[in-house]
């Protein structure tokens, strides 16, 4: 009551307010801080250190400072006016003074004791807000406000005196700063900048983040600080507890590869019996499709889902040898199907090659790929495909109590269909189809291709007029479809027309009344002469019907359990096994960035700048973009740009997105080191597509806002260092761009089997935020001119191919070879 009655006199109702509602603090909170408001321009003027009165200000909240040791106020405060002046800010801070930190009791208490933990967040409010909820936090007065000014940008940042004093060494310091509507670098950069700054201190820093605010009046997301969030939990700060405490835990404890994978075998089979949908997120190379050896034989049935046919080749390999009675579905090929030419027009015009043509095709009888068919569906433990799955989950998991999907669940449980034109052929192909089947009376498969024609004429004028990404209102569908397909077919063959099967395949879809959602996706890119146009794109989203009588495992190292569960529209449970796996190899990140845009003798030089920090490495394994394998492997038309001594160490090359770069165990057959070489980002309409496909179409018709980006990497010693990068201001965007690449670079990074004993060490280059240690050497670009004059200055190597190796495998040679490269170039010996 006392409180209350202290604080009533010294506040006016609306900071009054402004504190207790907004900010959620207590009466006890507010009465210990000394804030106060100010009516007299003259005394807001004294405390701002301005020689004349503050007149404009109107009424004022002074935020008066605590000394960080003595808890006595140090005659520093901060003023909130009623009416900020023009581009100063919500916040007035007294001339002529250096920055403060503001100290709250509990991070007064902190401070005094070793080892202690404290938070760092922008804002008194905030901070007294983390103090009332237990958590002991220093405020800052702005982002960059922990650092003196900074006249000299090649000069080194240095801690503002406040905290400069503090003995840093041992502590553990949680960095929390808002959530805006859209992330903001600079607020990156702060971020990355002072967790540089307090571990060169001594100081172990994490970071705490938290969700996006929710969605205003204005239609935007609101801003989430610390006091907006306790507030907004109204748990009395439990909710920001939690975070806080998640993110100071200390890393998990090391568990063997052994215990690792008998943890994940035995959480498979317990799950066996027990229908619902799990999670594994462990890292790649950690054994998770043999771990589904013995849940599959507990089920009895089991379906596994893999990406490619070789990948299901491999796994039915690895069942059968260890006794499962195991079968893939076969690839539609020539070496199983006598009649693939048919049945490869089918497929392309949107047809099913076992309803369009299996019906009529002279070799039905004796058909090797109906054998093989046969054969799987008789198989107790199916191994199929993403892409079959999608298309007949419900025929192929009939029976199966055990089902485990591996690598990206968007592909199975979203699929998507990107259609671009093509209606006009659809409706002049169904028009035929009608003709067929009115002499034979049937009512039903008319109405059904009317349907279909309907769908075609309602996406083709959507394509002609659309001027925003949106949702598209379905139709009513026809109902139950009828046996078309081989008629389809023949209409199809009869219209002599370039035919797009993804048109037919929508449109039937909608009359069918199958599809998820469908949408327009509106582009503006970069056409001829750089001129802007703008792109329309129909965009069909399916949803994916898993089995709710099976345990379904989604295995995949990239996704979120939150992320599955919008997904699939079911909980989650993630199993994922406790732990850290050791890595016997090392994963090792240099920050360069290398793009599409990146020329080849860019890229080959960058290649030599790394492949010099491995000289043992005698067969070297490269994932890269796809326009820079050909001149990595010396294939190009144009004369080799690697010589001959080191393209002669590179084994495997293979790029993004190929049949070997996801997946793949021969590159541990082969190799002894790989180089991610690489960041693949995709385009703006990849992630616009990705957004719809998870039904976040308002995300996705608007602008993600591409720019630079900043992020704190670890390297082997502990300390931090701030990488610039790339990526979208929109959180959405930002999110679904980085699930696309991050998954890329993981799996590629996987191929190296990095905590397996027979795996290899891994170098990625790019500045994607990865979790990779940092490598504190630079991947120097070595041109042609420098190699030679290394040859001419460093001894040959007998016997080596092509001559004088540029790298020798000693450690003495590869310090000769970087710092030969620094003498040239302090010399100006090159150009």
């Amino acid at each position: 009551m006392n409180c209350a009655r202290v604080i009533a006199e010294r506040l006016s109702p609306a900071h009054l307010r402004e504190l207790r509602e907004a900010s959620g603090l207590s009466d006890a909170t507010i009465a210990a801080s000394g804030m106060h408001t100010l009516h007299d321009p003259a005394e807001v003027a004294r405390i701002l250190r301005w020689r004349q009165p503050a007149k404009s200000l109107g009424e004022c909240l002074a935020i008066p400072f605590p000394d960080p040791f003595t808890g006595q106020f140090n005659g520093f405060a901060r003023v909130k006016p009623a009416h900020p002046r023009p581009g100063a800010g919500k916040y007035e801070q007294p001339q002529g003074v250096g920055l403060r930190a503001y100290f709250t009791p509990g991070a007064r208490m902190a401070i005094q004791k070793p080892g202690f933990t404290v938070g760092v967040t922008e804002g008194e409010k905030k901070s007294l807000a983390s103090d009332q909820a237990g958590c002991a936090c220093i405020g800052l007065t702005g982002v960059f406000a922990w650092q003196q000014r900074w006249e000299d940008k090649s000069s080194e940042r240095e801690l503002i005196p406040d905290l400069d004093q503090i003995d840093w060494q041992g502590a553990t310091v949680w960095i929390c700063f808002d959530t805006d509507e859209k992330r903001k670098p600079q607020v990156n950069l702060a971020r990355a900048e002072l967790a540089r700054i307090l571990t060169a201190h001594g100081a172990r820093v994490v970071f705490v983040d938290f969700p996006l605010g929710p969605i205003g009046n204005d239609g935007k997301r609101e801003k989430q600080g610390i006091d907006d969030f306790v507030v907004r939990s109204g748990d009395g700060g439990a909710a920001f507890r939690e975070l806080v405490r998640r993110a100071v835990l200390p890393e998990p404890e090391v568990v063997s590869l052994d215990e690792y994978r008998r943890m994940m075998a035995s959480a498979r089979v317990k799950s066996t019996g027990r229908p619902g949908l799990y999670q594994d997120v462990g890292p790649p190379g950690a054994g998770k499709t043999h771990a589904d050896i013995e849940a599959c034989r507990v089920a009895g049935r089991s379906l596994t889902i893999l990406r490619t046919h070789k990948n299901c080749e491999e796994v039915e390999r690895m069942y059968m040898e260890h006794g499962l009675d195991a079968a893939a579905y076969p690839e539609l090929c020539g070496d199983v199907c006598p009649n693939i030419s048919e049945a490869e027009k089918a497929m392309a015009w949107g047809l099913s090659p076992s309803s369009a043509v299996c019906p009529e095709c002279p070799f039905a009888v004796e058909c090797p790929y109906r054998g093989e068919m046969e054969r799987a569906e008789a198989s107790p433990h199916r191994i199929a495909t993403h892409h079959r799955a999608r298309h007949c989950m419900r025929s192929i998991a009939e029976g199966c109590s055990y089902i485990s999907v591996h690598e990206d669940p968007q592909e199975l449980l979203r699929p998507t269909v990107e259609v671009a034109g093509g209606f006009k052929e659809v409706v002049a192909a169904i028009r035929i189809a009608a003709d067929r089947v009115w002499g034979r009376a049937n009512q039903t498969a008319r109405h059904f291709l009317g349907k279909v024609e309907d769908a075609a004429h309602l996406l083709a004028d959507v394509l002609n007029q659309a001027e925003t990404t949106g949702q598209i209102d379905l139709p009513a569908s026809a109902g139950q479809p009828p046996r078309i397909d081989v008629i389809l077919f023949h209409a199809i063959a009869e219209a002599g027309v370039s035919f797009n099967g993804d048109a037919l395949r929508v449109c039937r879809a909608i009359a069918e009344e199958t599809l998820h959602e469908i949408s327009v996706r509106v582009d503006q890119v970069m056409g001829r002469g750089r001129k802007t146009e703008v792109r329309r794109t129909i965009v069909a989203v399916w949803q994916t019907e898993l089995p709710d009588t099976a345990a379904v495992w989604i295995n995949d190292a990239t996704a979120t359990p939150e992320e599955i569960e919008a997904l699939a529209g079911v909980p989650v449970a993630n199993q994922t096994p406790a732990g850290r796996l050791e890595m016997l190899h090392s994963i090792r990140q240099v920050s360069v960035d290398i793009t599409k845009q990146t020329t080849d003798s860019t890229v080959v030089k960058i290649l030599r700048g790394v492949v010099a920090h491995h000289p043992a490495a005698r067969h070297i394994g490269v994932i890269c973009h796809q326009q820079h394998a050909r001149a990595i492997r010396g294939t190009a038309r144009r004369a080799p740009l690697l010589d001959a001594a080191i393209r002669s160490r590179i084994a495997m090359v293979e790029h993004f997105r190929g049949g070997q770069a996801r997946g793949s165990n021969e590159w541990l057959n082969t190799c002894d080191l790989l180089i991610v070489l690489g960041t693949p980002r995709v385009p703006p309409e990849v992630v616009r597509t990705r957004l719809i496909a998870a039904g976040k179409i308002d995300a996705a018709a608007r602008d993600g806002g591409w720019g630079p980006d900043y992020w704190s990497a670890v390297d082997r010693t502990g300390r931090r260092h701030t990488v610039r990068s790339l990526g979208y201001t929109d959180h959405d965007w930002h999110a679904a761009h980085r699930a696309v690449v991050a998954a890329e670079l993981r799996q590629a990074i996987g191929r190296g089997r990095a905590v397996c004993e027979h795996g290899m060490p891994v170098v990625v280059v790019s500045t994607e935020e990865l979790g990779c240690e940092l490598v504190t050497w630079r991947a120097c670009e070595v041109t042609d001119s420098m190699l030679e004059v290394l040859r001419a200055m460093l001894p040959e190597r007998e016997g080596h191919e092509g001559g004088a190796s540029p790298v020798l495998p000693t450690e003495n040679y590869r310090r000769s070879f970087l710092n030969n490269i620094r003498f040239i170039r302090r010399k100006r010996m090159l150009t």
